[in-house]
């Protein structure tokens, strides 16, 4: 079996190996390749001699081996090779570098997906990966996407992950069933396995190439993420930290904030591109006696926009929460708001009334209200309050996610238990 592997940073790398080594030991493997879009899962494979790449350099080198054939091309025809170059990007307004990178991705997806028997990724819609899955599907090869789950679980899913997950509509029985109860608990409560503690060195190469090369010509453009790496404007709202003795009779929501550059915002978010935005919505439709906690993301956190932050010492109503036991400010909380971040369902399995705002795996399942347009806010931020799901569905909605959605354990785990599950999940495929 040849396999065609995919990912960003070294704990993928790391990930994909464990699976090589699984398939070696049932004598099914015959070449196991490893592309990453980051430096840092280029160098962890290289220095253990595995086979692969840097694809996102290597689709660059190609684009300037190549570029005066690319542009003249883009300046007669949009469409390559079978790919509507602009829809790659959602009709956005992109360079021509960018368009010549997807291009240079097309040509070498083609020739990596030859003699490939099973393509493995993590995610499914940044544009190396877009690209690869359409090729692929094209081909007749089995695709498998994977992606880090709530629950210290991991997505496998043969159609996409977020948004694009096979459960997305499914739609949850109300009958009570004992058995489901009882197991969902058990998988709730579980105890968690120990994380892998990754060298600093390799995802440090990667900040460190950026900081370097981001703003020349000798950087991939699909890399230029526009993330600060060294912004910290946590002294601005150190002022803001979110009290629950201090708030009787109000009615507390809680936003959860995402990663900006994330897929969930750039890729399944339709009403919003920016939290600033989701922050003022949000805020400026509370019902009266309402107050608002805002929850950035661990990895993200002093390094939203500036406006973000001056909204929020700009009014009296809105707290922030930066407690590391996320149960304590959820435990306060009426009701639940995120625009599509995999923390609505742990919100939902702790009883909570969430309203999502984009689109999310769990938006179509009657467990939860979901916002088609931003004229219904205000009352869906009234209705989210006095929301009351169906429990049995609830119930019946985590079984399905666990049992037929993702695989027990993360991908950053110490123990890659995860790993050795969606190598179980290709063995059973090939063994049919």
């Amino acid at each position: 079996m040849n396999v065609l592997c995919i990912g960003y940073y070294d704990k993928f790398s790391r990930f994909f190996l464990q699976i090589k080594k699984k398939l070696k030991q049932q004598n099914l493997l015959l070449k196991l390749t490893i592309e990453s879009t980051y430096f840092s899962g280029f160098l962890y494979g290289f220095i253990r001699f595995q086979s692969g790449g840097w694809i996102s350099m290597n689709a660059w080198l190609k684009v300037w081996r190549n570029q005066q054939n690319y542009q003249k091309h883009l300046a007669k025809n949009t469409i390559y090779k079978g790919f509507n170059i602009d829809e790659l990007f959602l009709n956005q307004h992109v360079t021509n570098y960018l368009k010549c990178q997807a291009m240079a991705y097309i040509d070498l997806f083609e020739k990596k997906l030859q003699n490939i028997d099973t393509l493995l990724m993590i995610g499914d819609l940044r544009l190396p990966f877009e690209i690869a899955k359409k090729i692929a599907f094209k081909n007749n090869i089995p695709v498998y996407f994977l992606e880090q789950g709530p629950f210290a679980t991991t997505f496998i899913d043969t159609n996409g992950v977020n948004a694009n997950a096979n459960i997305r509509g499914y739609k949850p029985d109300s009958a009570y069933n004992k058995n489901k109860k009882d197991k969902v608990t058990v998988l709730l409560n579980r105890t968690k396995y120990k994380k892998y503690h990754r060298l600093p060195v390799y995802r440090g190469l990667d900040y460190l190439l950026e900081l370097l090369l981001k703003k020349t010509l000798f950087f991939p453009p699909d890399l230029k993420i526009d993330h600060p790496l060294f912004k910290n404007s946590s002294k601005q709202i150190a002022e803001k930290i979110f009290k629950a003795t201090e708030h009787p009779n109000k009615n507390v929501y809680l936003l959860i904030c995402q990663v900006p550059y994330d897929v969930n915002m750039t890729h399944h978010s339709p009403h919003y591109n920016n939290h600033f935005d989701i922050l003022r919505d949000v805020h400026q439709n509370l019902p009266e006696n309402s107050i608002l906690i805002v929850r950035e993301h661990p990895v993200y956190s002093g390094k939203y926009e500036d406006t973000f932050y001056q909204y929020i010492v700009s009014h009296e109503n809105i707290y922030t929460d930066s407690n590391k036991n996320f149960t304590d400010v959820l435990n306060a909380a009426d009701a639940v708001i995120v625009n599509n971040s995999t923390v609505g369902l742990e919100a939902i399995s702790h009883n909570k009334n969430v309203l999502v705002l984009a689109n999310s795996y769990y938006d179509d399942s009657e467990i939860c209200l979901k916002m088609n347009n931003r004229n219904e806010l205000k009352e869906l931020l009234k209705e989210v309050l006095n929301y009351q799901p169906d429990q049995n569905k609830i119930i019946d909605f985590l079984h399905q996610f666990f049992t037929k959605q993702v695989v027990e354990g993360f991908i950053t785990d110490k123990k890659l238990i995860a790993a050795d599950t969606v190598f179980q999940r290709i063995f059973e495929y090939y063994k049919h």
